[in-house]
C-alpha cells in the first residue's frame, strides 16, 4: 500500500501585546507595606512619644540639659511637630538660652499658628529675654484664642508689672541729656543703659491667686541686701554657688585632669549665675518662695471657713 506523505502545517505566531508605558498605582499602606519599610525608620516613629515622655519628666526633675537633648532627638524623627518644639522652647527659657527658645517658638507656630503652647513659649522667651511689650502682645494673642488657660491672663499682667517697674525707673535728667547729646551729634551711652528692665523699686510678686483685676496696686519696697536677695532667688542653689566659687579660687584642683575639672566648673557656674538673672526677672521683689506659699494659704483659709485644720 503506498504510504501517504504528511500534510505540511504552518505555525500561526501570535502578535505581542505592547507594552504599556503606564505605571500601576502605588499601593496603599497596610500593615503588611508598613512592616517592609526600613527599620531604623520605624523605630524611629515608635520611639518619639517615648523620647518626649521621658524629656518631660528630666525637666520635671531640673535636668534640663538632659531633656533638651531628647526633646532634639524626637524632633530629628518630626521636625515639624509643634508639641515637641514648644517643650523644647520652655526648656531652653530655662537654661536661659533665650534665642534658641524663640526659635523653636516660631518653628511651632509655623507648623501650628494656633497652637497654645507654642503662643506661651514664644511669650515666655521674650519676656525672659526682657522685650516685655512684645511679649505683652503675645500673651494677649493666646489669651484672646484660648480665654480659658490663666496662664496667659497672668502672663499680661506680669508684662504689666515690669513694664510700668522699668518706667519708674528711669531717671529723667539724664534721659533728657542722653537725647540732647544725640540731637547734637554726640556718642554717648545709649538710652538702654537708663532702662533697667526690672531693676527698680521692688513691687508685689504675682502668683496664681492673687491675680484678679487688671490693675496691681504697688507694695512698699523691702529692704534686702544683695546676699539675701540672692539667696531668697536662688534657694537651694545659694549653697551650690558657693561652693563653685570656692572651688574656683583653687588653681590646683581647677587645673586637674588637663583642665577638665575647671571646666565642669565653670559650666556650673554659668548655669546658676543663668537661674540667677532668670529669676532676677520672674521675682523682682526677691521675696522667697515659702513666703508667697504661705500667703497663698492664708488667702485660701481666710476664703473658707476662716481656720486652719
Amino acid at each position: 500500500m503506498p504510504t501517504r506523505s504528511p500534510i505540511p502545517t504552518r505555525t500561526v505566531i501570535a502578535p505581542k501585546k505592547p507594552k504599556s508605558t503606564r505605571q500601576s498605582p502605588p499601593k496603599p499602606k497596610t500593615p503588611e507595606t508598613a512592616a517592609q519599610l526600613p527599620t531604623s525608620l520605624v523605630q524611629s516613629q515608635a520611639l518619639f512619644p517615648a523620647l518626649v515622655a521621658e524629656a518631660e519628666r528630666l525637666s520635671r526633675q531640673g535636668h534640663y540639659s538632659a531633656a533638651i537633648s531628647l526633646y532634639t532627638r524626637a524632633i530629628e524623627t518630626r521636625p515639624t511637630d509643634p508639641t515637641a518644639l514648644s517643650l523644647r522652647s520652655k526648656c531652653r527659657i530655662l537654661q536661659g538660652e533665650y534665642e534658641l527658645a524663640l526659635q523653636d517658638a516660631e518653628q511651632a507656630l509655623k507648623a501650628d499658628p494656633c497652637f497654645a503652647k507654642a503662643l506661651a513659649a514664644k511669650a515666655e522667651a521674650l519676656f525672659a529675654a526682657g522685650n516685655f511689650e512684645d511679649a505683652l502682645v503675645w500673651y494677649h494673642r493666646g489669651a484672646l484664642l484660648r480665654a480659658d488657660l490663666e496662664e496667659f491672663r497672668v502672663g499680661v499682667l506680669r508684662c504689666k508689672q515690669a513694664i510700668m517697674v522699668a518706667i519708674q525707673g528711669i531717671d529723667a535728667s539724664k534721659l533728657k541729656k542722653e537725647r540732647e547729646n544725640s540731637g547734637r551729634g554726640v556718642k554717648g551711652v545709649g538710652v538702654g543703659v537708663y532702662h533697667p528692665g526690672v531693676v527698680g523699686p521692688p513691687r508685689r510678686s504675682i502668683t496664681t491667686r492673687q491675680v484678679k483685676h487688671e490693675e496691681l496696686a504697688p507694695r512698699p519696697a523691702i529692704p534686702y541686701d544683695t546676699e539675701t536677695f540672692e539667696r531668697n532667688l536662688l534657694e537651694e542653689l545659694y549653697d551650690d554657688r558657693v561652693f563653685f566659687r570656692a572651688l574656683a579660687l583653687d588653681p590646683v584642683f581647677m587645673s586637674a585632669a588637663n583642665g577638665d575639672v575647671g571646666a565642669l566648673v565653670r559650666e556650673g557656674e554659668r548655669y546658676i549665675e543663668g537661674r540667677l538673672e532668670y529669676w532676677r526677672i520672674r521675682n523682682p521683689s526677691g521675696r522667697p518662695a515659702s513666703a508667697a506659699v504661705s500667703g497663698a494659704r492664708r488667702n485660701k483659709f481666710r476664703k473658707g471657713s476662716g481656720r486652719v485644720r
